[in-house]
């Protein structure tokens, strides 16, 4: 090696430690083969892809680094994932929604934190509360959050599940991705709602995450979510404030499913949310449109929620889902005025 290619390796090296930098490599397919780009990461710092770069990445080696991965660029908008050592996201990125859809990354000591993982919670959270007269959570408190993921990070590195406080649920699950292990784990909370006794209302070990979940009066909470290595399952942690399993305010804070209130949907005559609309009250099944609403709809509000809409009545011939959003035209999904009856996800065995 030459001289001068000794001091350029000195140099740029020197910079790496100066500037507390980090390199992560993405690839152009699965398992770390084909093209690849070698980015330098260094503290809250943004790297956008060159443009011949956007939406290729298929795989990452992230060096032992954590890094959120963004589909747009500048790390300020679009889906997010945040990729930590360990977790079993870097060969085969066909197992996040961010497959050859990234555009920019950073550091995970970088100002953003959403991370899939925590908005799934979030949202969950509203599918089990809303049945039980209860509000949706405010998910924008970041104290919140990053306390329940300092726990999250503690109960993974010294591989326990304990809760701080009774108030506080923690759980764990097996998943490709965070968002799917904590749908799992918050499932898995809810389901303790069969061994709730409402006629004797109060705090029991078995229901205690259950109550928690869909205390009334609680109005945020925070989702902390870390990977353990040695079970090979990701750590979920929920914070709520204010904190429910108070004693003697269960029979206000924990009532049973109002099944009326479950799951509105909000279909338009008009694209952009306009013209006459339709509130429907969904519980479970297949739902038909009124009469007078067949193959009218164009547009929907279908946030936080996820449904499957068919071009036939009785759940049959084409379908699309829309999970979480709100469709100012449907014709962008091919359904423009062609939709006739509609499932909650939750029927097809699609989990929420």
């Amino acid at each position: 090696m030459k001289q001068k290619d000794i001091i350029v390796l000195f140099l740029v090296a020197l910079h790496l430690v100066e500037n507390n930098a980090e390199q992560v490599i993405l690839y152009e397919d699965s398992n770390f083969k084909g093209d690849y780009i070698t980015l330098t990461l260094s503290g809250n710092e943004c790297v956008t892809l060159p443009e011949y770069w956007y939406d290729r990445a298929s795989s990452i080696n992230t060096q032992n680094n954590c890094v959120i991965a963004w589909s747009y660029s500048s790390c300020v908008s679009g889906s997010s994932e945040r990729i930590a050592p360990g977790t079993p996201l870097h060969s085969q990125l066909s197992g996040i929604e961010l497959d050859d859809q990234i555009r920019s990354v950073q550091l995970c000591s970088g100002p953003a934190q959403e991370t899939g993982g925590r908005w799934a919670g979030v949202r969950s959270h509203y599918y089990h509360r809303i049945s039980h007269s209860a509000s949706e959570l405010d998910g924008g408190n970041e104290e919140l959050h990053q306390a329940a993921r300092r726990h999250a990070e503690y109960l993974a590195e010294n591989n326990i599940l304990v809760a701080s406080s009774t108030s506080q649920n923690v759980g764990e699950a097996e998943g490709n991705r965070e968002e799917e292990a904590v749908r799992k784990v918050i499932r898995s909370w809810y389901r303790e709602e069969r061994h709730y006794d409402y006629k004797q209302p109060g705090f029991r070990e078995e229901t205690r995450h259950y109550s928690a979940l869909v205390w009334k009066s609680t109005t945020e909470v925070g989702i902390g979510v870390a990977w353990n290595p040695i079970k090979k399952v990701y750590v979920v942690v929920a914070n709520y404030n204010p904190v429910g399993n108070r004693n003697g305010e269960f029979n206000q804070n924990v009532v049973p499913q109002q099944r009326f209130a479950e799951f509105p949907v909000v279909f338009y005559e008009h694209h952009n949310f306009e013209g006459e609309s339709i509130k429907m009250e969904l519980i479970g099944g297949c739902h038909n449109f009124p009469e007078g609403w067949h193959d009218r709809a164009t547009s929907v509000n279908a946030d936080y929620k996820c449904i499957v809409a068919w071009e036939h009545y009785g759940c049959v011939g084409k379908s699309v889902r829309i999970k979480n959003q709100k469709i100012s035209n449907l014709g962008d999904l091919g359904f423009n005025d062609v939709m006739s009856s509609f499932n909650l996800c939750s029927t097809l065995s699609e989990n929420n």
